[in-house]
Formats: structure tokens, sequence, C-alpha cells
């Protein structure tokens, strides 16, 4: 008698879930010729994951800008003591004047006009300033530096620096080259 009653069991089981798929399907057809909102959860898709994709990378970025800021200020408080005893570089120096610079440098850029434009002028000082900053850090980084400071913590920072300098120096440059042909 058990035996029937399993048997019994496993049809109604297999009954309701057809009957739960079948429903399911009404209600699929129903909507979609309703208000079609499949057709807008397609449509919303990509754009949803486009926004959700810039929001990542600006909060990227501001993670990395944040992180630069703080290891650069740590490394220039945890070697002071080796740089300060290297009286031929100013490598130390370099690295705070840059980090301070930088932040000028941002502070100029977010200053636009009432167009919401960058003036010629201060492109041309982020330009200057950040060339100078990168000629300046590839001297000390190359040739005033000590033998034993090679490997520090802060002179890997100075080389990031002036990597970055050197790339910003290029950008400058080609606005600087885009703004004087838009002007002519």
């Amino acid at each position: 008698m058990s035996e029937h009653n399993n048997f019994y069991d496993i049809k109604l089981s297999t009954n309701t879930l057809s009957n739960d798929i079948e429903e399911q399907r009404n209600d699929l057809n129903n909507n979609q010729e309703n208000n079609k909102p499949i057709d807008n959860m397609v449509f919303c898709c990509p754009i949803c994951i486009s926004y959700a994709f810039i929001i990542f990378l600006m909060l990227l970025l501001l993670g990395g800008i944040i992180c630069y800021y703080i290891f650069g200020i740590m490394f220039l408080v945890k070697d002071y003591e080796q740089f300060s005893d290297c009286s031929k570089s100013y490598l130390w120096e370099y690295v705070l004047v840059s980090l301070i610079m930088s932040l000028i440098n941002t502070s100029i850029y977010n200053s636009k006009d009432k167009n919401d434009n960058l003036s010629f002028i201060n492109i041309i000082f982020i330009f200057l300033t950040t060339l100078g900053l990168c000629i300046w850090g590839g001297i000390e980084i190359f040739y005033k530096l000590c033998n034993d400071l090679d490997n520090e913590s802060l002179t890997k920072f100075a080389t990031v620096v002036f990597s970055l300098q050197g790339i910003c120096s290029f950008i400058t440059l080609y606005f600087i080259k885009n703004n004087s042909l838009e002007n002519n």
C-alpha cells in the first residue's frame, strides 16, 4: 500500500509542476503582448551596465589618486633619514614638490571659465611646471642619486612620479597643439 502512495505522490507532483510551467508561460505571453517589458529590459540592460562601468572606472581613478598621495607621503616620512644623509641628491625634495605641484595643477585644471573651457595660459602653465618637474626628476633619479639609495621605496616612487610627469607633459603638449590649431 505504501508503494501505491509514493507513485501517486510522484504523479501528483509532476502534474503540479507541469501546471506551474504552463502558468508561467501564459504570464510571460500576456506580458509580452501588453507592455513588452522584456524588450525594454533588453534595451535598458546595456545602458545600465555602461553607467555602472563608467562609475566603476571613476571610483578606480579616485582610489588611484588617493593612493598616490598616501604612498607619497608615507614614503617621504619613512625614507627621510636615508635621503637626508645623501648631500648630493634632492630626490626627497623633488617628490615633495611634485606632490604639491600636482595638487596645484589639478586645481588649475579644475578652474575653467564660464563656457567650461580651460584657458590657453593655464594649459601652458601646467605644461611648463610638469615638464620642469619631469626634467628635475630625471636628473635626480639618473644622475645625482647616491648608490645606496637605489632600492629605497622613495626612489621607486620617484620613478613612477617621473614617468607620470612625462606622460602628462605629452598630453598637455597635445592639448597645446590642438588649441593653437583651433585659434588659427
